[in-house]
């Protein structure tokens, strides 16, 4: 492979890497949004449930309760899972950026196109050793407090109004 495909092979890569987190990216963030919008729905419906007849009520309670807490978790966990990935996508879009603005533009600097995977939050991607480099040398530049906010903080407070009105009025 000649220096200029080489150079011409990177350059494609990266464009195609950018516009693929890109999506991905855009993903996330509507799977956060989703998994919360649905979490709050069913907190909801059991929030606001009518009372019901039945038998063993302090049985039934602590089922409720148990599901409900078990539901709030794993609801928590997804979401923030989601936000680790998104943060990820996030992590690689800006390192192509860099590299695209940067030192590609500089035709007299040889990207290392030597394969290397990159391992995080169970996401394997196998890239060149420039983009690796980049992506190690960024720190996280968006703090996604605001995904956070209106994904995780409705999850919380929905987990402990519910179990709170489950234990203090019971079915």
């Amino acid at each position: 492979m000649t220096p200029e495909d080489k150079e011409q092979y990177i350059r494609e890569y990266i464009a195609i890497t950018r516009q693929h987190f890109s999506t991905y990216h855009n993903h996330k963030e509507q799977m956060a949004y989703i998994a919360t919008g649905l979490y709050l729905t069913a907190a909801s419906a059991l929030f606001f449930r009518k009372p019901l007849n039945v038998t063993d009520k302090l049985t039934y309670q602590c089922i409720i309760i148990i599901f409900a807490f078990l539901f709030s978790i794993a609801a928590f966990e997804f979401v923030r899972w989601q936000i680790a990935l998104r943060r990820i996508a996030n992590d690689i879009i800006a390192a192509c950026d860099f590299l695209r603005l940067t030192r590609l533009q500089d035709c007299y600097a040889e990207p290392d196109a030597i394969p290397i995977t990159y391992w995080r939050s169970g996401l394997k991607i196998d890239m060149p050793l420039c983009v690796f480099t980049e992506l190690s040398n960024l720190r996280s530049t968006q703090a996604l407090e605001r995904l956070k906010v209106l994904t995780l903080g409705p999850i919380l407070l929905g987990m402990v109004a519910l179990i709170g009105r489950l234990i203090v009025l019971p079915p």
